[in-house]
């Protein structure tokens, strides 16, 4: 990558007021990062960049709207396809997104410190969905099913977190993987103390 790239690509982020103190020396020091991501443009393709940017600006909603329709008449369609593009530009999502990062520092910030309770519930859904392979939707579809309750004790949680209730927690068979329920946080610390062991529980049981 020579110069002209690098200040390249510092112009193209230079007009998003994110707060970023030196942005240019930022760009040349993760020059390594963005590699040939980087497209030489001539000023007849800027110029035309720079029309096309006025003109998405200020019909913001109209390209929401359309977007939305056509997603929602070709949902299957629009997921395989972006399934195929992120297999196969994996690494190159992965650097821009480390460069975003880097660049955008006080934006993000400042957008955690604003949007607190959305950022929380992402990350919740997130990590479910990395440990347990349990969509959002899949979560909400059982928690309904189970009426907002404890699969077990059929309670709703009484444990907060910062002033807040918990989530129910997702039970899964620790051998199979297969997710059994949804679980208040004493039931299933409880099931858990007894290493989810069927014996230990009726032996349990019976001396109760």
């Amino acid at each position: 990558m020579n110069q002209s790239d690098i200040q390249l690509r510092a112009d193209r982020f230079s007009d998003r007021k994110v707060g970023h103190p030196n942005l240019p020396a930022a760009l040349i020091n993760l020059g390594t990062i963005i590699g040939d991501s980087v497209m030489e443009q001539t000023p007849d393709q800027l110029h035309k960049a720079a029309v096309n940017k006025k003109w998405r600006m200020a019909n913001q909603d109209r390209i929401k709207k359309e977007h939305r329709a056509y997603y929602l008449a070709n949902r299957e369609k629009c997921c395989n396809r972006s399934k195929v593009y992120c297999a196969k530009h994996r690494e190159e999502r992965r650097r821009y997104a480390k460069l975003y990062r880097a660049t955008h520092q006080q934006y993000l910030k400042d957008y955690r410190l604003k949007n607190k309770e959305e950022v929380s519930r992402y990350r919740v859904a997130y990590e479910r969905k990395r440990n347990y392979g349990m969509s959002q939707k899949q979560f909400d579809i059982m928690l309904k099913k189970q009426s907002g309750a404890c699969a077990i004790c059929k309670k709703p949680e009484t444990a907060q977190y910062r002033g807040k209730p918990r989530r129910l927690s997702v039970d899964h068979d620790h051998s199979t993987k297969k997710i059994r329920g949804l679980l208040c946080s004493r039931c299933n610390l409880g099931i858990g103390l007894f290493m989810h062991n069927k014996d230990l529980l009726e032996k349990a049981i019976l001396y109760l």
